[in-house]
């Protein structure tokens, strides 16, 4: 009996792992500051046994030999200066300086190694981080790569880095959800059917104190290498308004979505998967509140010069958090509403975390109207504004056309005084 316990417990023991859920993330790299070091890139992030396994595939021509240091940072984007990152993220608000150790902030990472311009390979595994719903959940945050070097680092720097403090980002990358399908069969999770992807960022995020952004970038399925622009998803106490402005896209209508993943594995745009859904959700326009999440609609409102495009729509419908780390497309052509989406994914990106946006940013004229089914196709903005009252063209009275004033009364004196010397006459 004791034996067929035993047994029993080994086969439910190994049934658990077989199906344990796991969280995967995708970290693309890009160069920023003044000094562009051409730094390319990605991390993967997995876990499944609790700790969180950073792997690094980076390289860059014009980083010098020596040792770099590496954090995650409290922003994955700060629209007013690319390089201030918010400092590196603490769960409390304790720790101190260092690589990753016991005394360590929960974003302070380790070192990179660079020698003839390939960036050594790490693997980090981390228990003070992770990439699931909880308070220390990193998605939507970011990577940095420092100009220098933690002081822990045996080996020093040699060339062109110092050791700390770390205060020049060199490159960084935004820390999205990652798809499936991309996982890398030496990250070490099972995937199989049944286990699910179940990485997010925290669900109690401080709406006083973030707000979500998306920088876009052309695919190469776009026709045209200007795409850019930016969504701003600005978060309050009931609802998300979403600002987009969109410069270098066709003069034309294009779905615009959240989508399910924000990983930029691929450059055509699929690899950010779906449309953001949960459960029996249907593909749809705004109005209909069985909708994805991630069904924006449509962008089709221009300036006069149709050179930017512009967006906007407020929202209650999914939750500030729940965007966080996920993908942003722009397609190609119009979402109906049913069955067509819009085509290829000409643009795409990363929701990330940003400081508590100022009310000036991706401002969007208020004077227009939004509309996001675009049934009629392009407009412009100003076509849309309301007319302003015009002067009425009827004379205003004045004292001398009021009754009961003497411009009335002289012409009737007159009359008395006719009607007089006409009978005095006839007598």
């Amino acid at each position: 009996m004791n034996k067929l316990i035993i047994s029993l417990l080994i086969v439910l023991s190994a049934i658990s792992i077989i199906s344990a859920d796991y969280q995967y993330g995708y970290c693309k790299f890009g160069s920023v500051g003044t000094v562009n070091q051409n730094i390319t890139g990605y991390v993967t992030l997995t876990a499944q046994d609790g700790a969180l396994n950073l792997v690094y595939n980076i390289s860059s021509i014009n980083l010098p030999t020596g040792s770099y240091a590496t954090a995650i940072m409290t922003y994955g984007y700060n629209p007013s200066n690319n390089t201030d990152l918010g400092g590196v993220f603490q769960v409390d608000g304790k720790g101190t300086e260092q690589c990753q150790s016991g005394g360590s902030r929960a974003g302070d990472l380790y070192n990179l190694y660079v020698n003839d311009n390939r960036i050594s390979s790490n693997f980090d595994s981390l228990t003070s981080v992770s990439i699931v719903d909880s308070p220390n959940s990193i998605i939507g945050r970011s990577i940095a790569i420092f100009q220098e070097s933690y002081s822990c680092d045996l080996l020093k720097s040699s060339v062109g880095t110092s050791v700390g403090p770390l205060t020049t980002v060199v490159a960084s990358c935004i820390i999205g959800i990652g798809n499936s399908a991309n996982v890398p069969a030496t990250n070490g999770v099972n995937t199989t059917t049944g286990n699910a992807n179940t990485a997010g960022a925290y669900s109690s995020l401080s709406n006083t104190q973030y707000d979500a952004m998306v920088l876009l970038a052309n695919t190469t399925k776009s026709p045209s290498a200007a795409i850019g622009g930016s969504v701003l998803f600005r978060s309050s106490s009931n609802s998300v308004s979403v600002n987009g402005i969109v410069s270098g896209v066709a003069k034309s209508v294009h779905g615009f979505h959240i989508h399910a993943f924000g990983d930029l594995t691929t450059v055509d745009g699929a690899s950010i998967g779906g449309h953001w859904l949960s459960g029996a959700q249907v593909h749809a326009f705004p109005e209909n509140t069985s909708r994805h999440f991630g069904d924006l609609g449509n962008l089709c409102i221009f300036d006069n010069d149709f050179k930017n495009a512009y967006y906007y729509l407020s929202t209650s419908y999914f939750s500030f958090s729940g965007l966080v780390g996920r993908g942003f497309a722009v397609h190609a052509a119009r979402d109906d509403g049913n069955t067509y989406v819009g085509g290829d994914r000409v643009a795409q990106g990363v929701v990330a975390l940003i400081p508590k946006a100022a009310t000036t940013l991706n401002q969007v004229p208020s004077n227009w109207k939004y509309e996001v089914i675009c049934s009629n196709g392009t407009y412009t903005g100003e076509s849309t504004i309301e007319p302003s009252p015009t002067p009425s063209t009827t004379p205003t009275p004045t004292e001398t056309s009021q009754p009961g004033t003497s411009s009335y009364l002289a012409p009737f004196f007159v009359l008395i005084l006719s009607s007089l010397i006409s009978v005095i006459l006839i007598l």
